[in-house]
């Protein structure tokens, strides 16, 4: 299949040429300009903070950390669907209860 936008046709939707009109909004290495003139991330500060909030994670949620530590035993990463691995918090919160909006954690 030829790419429209070599062959002379019309690009009905607009993408020929997207890669290009990417490339020039961004600086060298894909990054875009105005990502350039931000700080760079202080790798040790956040592995620093990402441990003190997991800390605090399980210290506020203890019961959910047991269940999970059992929930590994039958499940792939502790979880029904994969994705779920991926939240934040290191392991999901177990509920016991619920109302409306109102969660109350296991």
């Amino acid at each position: 299949m030829t790419d429209p936008s070599r062959d002379g046709r019309t690009d009905r939707i607009g993408l020929a040429g997207a890669a290009e009109r990417l490339d020039r909004r961004a600086g060298a290495g894909g990054v875009a300009r105005d990502d350039a003139r931000r700080p760079p991330v202080d790798r040790a500060r956040l592995a620093e903070l990402t441990a003190r909030e997991t800390a605090r994670f399980v210290a506020a949620h203890p019961r959910c950390y047991t269940l999970f530590g059992r929930s590994r035993r039958s499940m792939p990463a502790g979880v029904p669907m994969s994705w779920m691995a991926k939240w934040a918090g290191g392991f999901p919160v177990a509920v016991t209860e619920a109302s409306g909006a109102q969660l109350r954690p296991g």
